[in-house]
């Protein structure tokens, strides 16, 4: 049986992260890796995953959604606009 396919934020046995090349690659300066910026890449990612989660639970009702993050409906507006999150797909 092959393994699935694993996106930005998924998680394996334990809490090791799996992040594409390119993620770490962008982090990445002639001298290392800033850690600094891995760190706000992998919160963006963490954020995003569990915004457009709570927004597909609550059918993009996003007063439900706020409420279910446990953030005010402002800052889930502004956390939508920073992940790229837009209105709900058309179905």
């Amino acid at each position: 049986m092959s393994a699935p396919q694993r996106e930005i934020g998924d998680r394996s046995i334990g809490d090791e992260v799996f992040y594409p090349q390119d993620d770490i690659a962008a982090v990445m300066g002639a001298d290392g890796v800033n850690l600094q910026e891995l760190a706000r890449t992998a919160a963006m990612g963490a954020e995003k995953e569990a915004i457009q989660h709570a927004l597909e639970r609550f059918r993009w009702n996003r007063r439900k959604t706020a409420e279910y993050l446990q953030v005010s409906y402002k800052t889930l507006l502004n956390k939508m606009k920073e992940c790229g999150i837009s209105e709900s797909p058309s179905s």
